[in-house]
């Protein structure tokens, strides 16, 4: 058996036998901007095989090559790496390292979005809940314990924009009322894959993509045309059906709520802000501020009374209004 080395600090020089043995993967972990991993420890690749990497001052790209592996600093001696491990080396470093975690405020809630999508369809099916964000569409429940929902799109007149689309249209997706995107452009995480890297990567990441205060049920398509755009107080353009009140400009890259949603969507931003150091505009910050000044629907107050009963955690700006209001 090969004898172990010994390293105690990070090695000088960069040893690869065989670049080739490398894969994509791997290069993908070591695509973390400017962040400092040491790994003095051996880590099992297989019951035959070890690997011990030591990673310092990691600036790599998924197109790297053996040169600028070197010129960059990317100290790695190691045996075999195969693509099978390549998660478990990536979410072993992670937790060692505290990739990507950001000092957020802690809560109670799901510590990953499959996990709060399980709950909010469960959730769904209590009287009361099932409904859709924006339009109130009713929600529909099929297939296995009716964990597929869609919304019956009768009840709430909805008309299709987009019949290319139409699919979404016909299912319930969960919509980030603050777009996840703007709380992981702020993470290094992100910088190094976009989201699908931070939900590999950063514990902290998946906790902010997770939390209920910022997730509603929505008509997929709705949840598609909004993306990652702002609201909007007034706009012109596609009404889906609501008598003007959900309005989508493509070309403004807006969405105009309900008035009756604008408090709750203003509160959110703001719990958003502080929870997640979430930095806006100056302008839009105007204009969330003096939504979330105006009054709570029952529907928010029973939402944020039911997420506090069962996590422990909610949105205190809407807990203080619905007190104010007298709203149970």
């Amino acid at each position: 058996m090969q004898k172990k080395p010994n390293i105690t600090k990070p090695i000088n020089l960069i040893t690869i036998t065989t670049f080739d043995t490398i894969p994509p993967q791997t290069l993908k972990f070591c695509s973390i901007i400017k962040t400092k991993l040491t790994i003095n420890s051996e880590m099992t690749i297989n019951k035959t095989s070890l690997a011990i990497i030591t990673v310092t001052s990691i600036l790599c790209s998924t197109n790297a090559n053996a040169d600028m592996l070197t010129s960059l600093g990317l100290r790695v001696l190691t045996e075999k790496i195969t693509s099978h491990h390549n998660k478990e080396l990536i979410d072993q470093s992670a937790k060692n390292n505290n990739v990507g975690g950001e000092n957020f405020k802690k809560t109670n809630f799901p510590s990953n979005f499959p996990a709060t999508k399980r709950y909010l369809k469960k959730l769904a099916q209590v009287e009361g809940f099932g409904y859709t964000f924006y339009d109130n569409c009713k929600i529909t429940f099929h297939g296995k314990n009716k964990m597929s929902l869609k919304p019956d799109l009768s009840t709430c007149n909805y008309k299709v924009r987009n019949f290319n689309n139409i699919y979404r249209a016909k299912r319930i997706e969960f919509e980030h009322i603050v777009p996840i995107s703007w709380i992981g452009k702020q993470m290094k995480c992100w910088q190094a894959g976009g989201r699908k890297n931070c939900e590999k990567v950063s514990s902290a990441f998946n906790h902010a993509e997770a939390n209920l205060v910022n997730l509603q049920p929505s008509v997929g398509e709705i949840n598609g045309d909004r993306s990652y755009f702002r609201y909007a107080d007034k706009l012109t353009g596609w009404d889906y059906g609501s008598n003007g009140q959900v309005i989508f400009s493509k070309e403004d890259k807006r969405l105009q709520p309900p008035a009756e949603f604008k408090g709750w969507i203003g509160r959110v931003h703001l719990y958003m802000k502080d929870t997640y150091g979430l930095k806006i505009s100056s302008s839009y910050e105007r204009m969330i501020t003096a939504w979330s000044k105006l009054p709570a629907t029952k529907r928010e107050c029973r939402y944020n009374a039911r997420i506090q009963k069962d996590f422990g955690s909610s949105n205190p700006l809407t807990t203080n209004i619905c007190k104010s209001q007298h709203i149970g």
